[in-house]
């Protein structure tokens, strides 16, 4: 059962996020490493460029990094060598 006041402290928490972006996939850093990320680049590619440099946990971290990027640059700033190939796929 979670109580209101486990929110308020989880609301503090994230304001207040001390840690160095790591990637880890804690909720927390996660959401921090991401914004670092996001924050200081110029483009959807270099987002998720230093998003999957942070190390750690990285498909979580460029996920997130990547969805804050998509909603700024939209599907036209994600680079076509990012996109999903069929290279690997079964052929009919």
């Amino acid at each position: 059962m979670c109580m209101v006041g486990d929110h308020r402290k989880e609301l503090f928490d994230l304001r207040n996020w001390p840690g160095k972006p790591s990637g880890s996939g804690y909720v927390m850093d996660t959401f921090w490493s991401a914004w670092t990320a996001f924050a200081s680049s110029e483009s959807y590619a270099e987002t998720v460029t230093k998003a999957i440099r942070y190390g750690s946990d990285t498909d979580t971290t460029a996920a997130v990094a990547g969805g804050l990027a998509g909603a700024l640059w939209g599907i036209g700033g994600i680079p076509v060598e990012f996109a999903p190939s069929d290279e690997g796929q079964a052929h009919r």
